[in-house]
């Protein structure tokens, strides 16, 4: 439910609900992924990261879930790369991009746009296009598009 954040933060917690009382009979996979990313942005990412200690079925998904939660992003991007979720690797890349130029880290800040822009340029995700044009700047876009 794109710009409701009460309905979503409701939906999260009851699938964060559900998955507890059931942890083991639900195994992460790429619902896990859209669950962590909507619980981070609630501010709520430790409390996914506290839960997959419990989690038996320990998954290539919820694998990459607890790298994305730890923010260790290229951990993340190799697990969704051998799982084959290019998407989801692109968007771990873009996330990573997001960080590392907060703290000032403009050159490792472009490699991960470059990587993103791997997938989100020929599919033409116009969204994450974009977005990656306004973290790295319209020019570096182009410019790695053009190569």
């Amino acid at each position: 439910m794109a710009g409701s954040l009460d309905e979503g933060a409701l939906l999260a917690e009851e699938l964060l609900s559900r998955w507890r009382a059931n942890r083991d009979a639900y195994p992460a996979s790429a619902w896990a992924v859209d669950l962590a990313y909507a619980l981070d942005a609630l501010g709520r990412g430790a409390e996914l990261l506290e839960h997959t200690r419990f989690v038996a079925s320990k998954t290539r998904w919820l694998e990459a879930v607890i790298c994305v939660l730890g923010d260790d992003f290229e951990s993340a991007a190799a697990h969704f790369r051998a799982i084959g979720s290019r998407p989801d690797e692109a968007a771990v890349y873009l996330r990573a991009a997001h960080r590392l130029f907060q703290v000032g880290r403009k050159r490792e800040g472009r490699a991960a746009v470059t990587h993103a822009l791997a997938f989100y340029r020929p599919v033409a995700a116009t969204t994450y296009l974009l977005e990656a044009q306004v973290l790295a700047g319209p020019e570096f876009v182009t410019k790695v598009s053009s190569t």
